[in-house]
């Protein structure tokens, strides 16, 4: 025995400590470390960490780990006294032992939420199993002697635990509408909330009671000004956004007219030039058909095409013709059609439809714009169930959500969402 292992042994009492004799002699492992086994636990070193000691319950879990070769890599201290327990930290996370658990180890963000919530001494308590790999988004759980962490990439890492637990567990914990945890319990008036990606979950503290709200889903279509607020992709809407949504897709330059051509057949590809195309996997017939509710984002793009001219033959199939400057002229009732198609595939669930903003000061095009935005209005008397969401005021109280003419920048994708969240809460 040598070096770091001699001084740290001789530190602890050599034979006579609870290390016990060397059962063999300091030898390599991997990643560059050394390791001597002892009647009564390990030594491990490596360059980084230094020396320390290793044994018991917690030696055992680290063993089953695979040693220094798992996540955990080199211990980074010795193990130590905690409430009720041990612990011990390593380069990767830490393992916990209580005699009630066992040993487990604990890691990456779940480990981040557990000590900031102040680690055995907090609510959790101790752990009472490792982590688990869950197959909805990537998530990972945790559960703990009072409660559960669960952690997404989309919404962090977020405990769980009590009566709100057995609520959510009630309603099919990640896999049912509510979705994952978005935040930690916090208090309210007379008891304890936490949200969810879809709702919420509140505990009154007088009854015990629970009171779950579920947000509606939602089936996000539109153009480049959605396709900008979902993250670019189709996806889920982001966390974020205080409400959940079955599909949020956006297809950069789309107009309503291309938009009902995919829907109907996947394989669409606009014939018009530098035109983006969708994503072929996403089935929006079936979300909007599984949303509560379907937002549209859709008749800029109709507007900005009535300005510019182009070839009859480059014309979508059901275009009227002629028309001198135009795509879909707003005149001839085709752009009512679009409407009806849209408001039809909704069968009678409401429908947020975005009118459209102009931050530009070419008087024929805010004609356009003005002429659609019409349309929107007069359709709202023969379908009640759709809302016009008057983006256009806030882009007129502020332009400086909007990049160019029509784009917003972060705080208009913000502002876009906050409307409509608004809209939804005041139906």
């Amino acid at each position: 025995m040598t070096g770091d292992f001699a001084r740290k042994y001789s530190t602890l009492g050599g034979r006579a400590s609870w290390l016990g004799p060397c059962l063999s002699n300091e030898g390599p492992v991997s990643k560059g470390g050394t390791a001597q086994p002892f009647r009564g636990g390990s030594l491990y070193w490596s360059q980084v960490t230094g020396s320390h000691t290793i044994s018991g319950a917690i030696r055992d879990h680290y063993a089953g780990l695979a040693w220094e070769n798992s996540s955990l890599g080199f211990p980074t201290t010795d193990e130590f006294d905690v409430r009720g327990g041990r612990g011990q930290h390593f380069e990767g996370g830490s393992i916990y032992w209580s005699p009630a658990t066992g040993a487990h180890d604990v890691t990456g963000a779940i480990r981040e939420k557990w000590a900031a919530s102040g680690w055995e001494n907090s609510s959790l308590g101790y752990p009472l199993t490792s982590q688990t790999s869950l197959p909805r988004a990537g998530g990972r759980v945790q559960h703990f002697q009072g409660g559960s962490v669960y952690w997404t990439p989309a919404t962090g890492a977020h405990a769980v635990g009590g009566a709100i637990q057995g609520a959510w567990a009630g309603a099919g914990y990640e896999w049912g509408k509510l979705g994952y945890p978005t935040s930690d319990e916090f208090d309210v008036p007379g008891g304890k909330r936490s949200t969810f990606q879809g709702g919420s979950i509140t505990w009154d503290a007088a009854t015990g009671a629970t009171t779950t709200t579920v947000l509606p889903r939602m089936a996000v279509i539109g153009d480049s000004i959605t396709y900008g607020a979902c993250g670019g992709t189709a996806q889920v809407v982001p966390a974020t956004v205080p409400a959940v949504g079955t599909a949020c897709f956006g297809w950069p330059g789309s107009t309503s007219d291309e938009m009902q051509a995919f829907i109907q057949n996947q394989t669409f590809r606009s014939a018009w030039p530098g035109m983006s195309t969708p994503l072929p996997t996403v089935d929006l017939r079936r979300a909007i058909a599984d949303s509560d509710i379907l937002v549209v984002g859709l008749g800029t793009n109709d507007s900005l095409r009535d300005r510019a001219p182009f070839p009859t033959r480059s014309w979508p199939a059901g275009d009227v013709a002629p028309a001198p400057s135009g795509h879909v002229p707003v005149g001839n009732g085709y752009f009512d059609q679009k409407i009806d198609y849209f408001m039809d595939l909704a069968a009678g669930k409401p429908v947020y439809w975005y009118n459209v903003g102009f931050n530009g000061t070419d008087p024929s095009t805010n004609g356009f714009f003005r002429a659609r935005n019409d349309r929107l209005d007069a359709a709202t008397r023969r379908w009640p169930n759709l809302h016009v969401m008057d983006w256009s005021a806030i882009v007129k109280a502020h332009p400086e959500f909007i990049q160019d003419e029509v784009h917003p920048d972060e705080a208009g994708r913000s502002a876009r969402w906050a409307l409509l969240t608004t809209s939804v809460g005041q139906r």
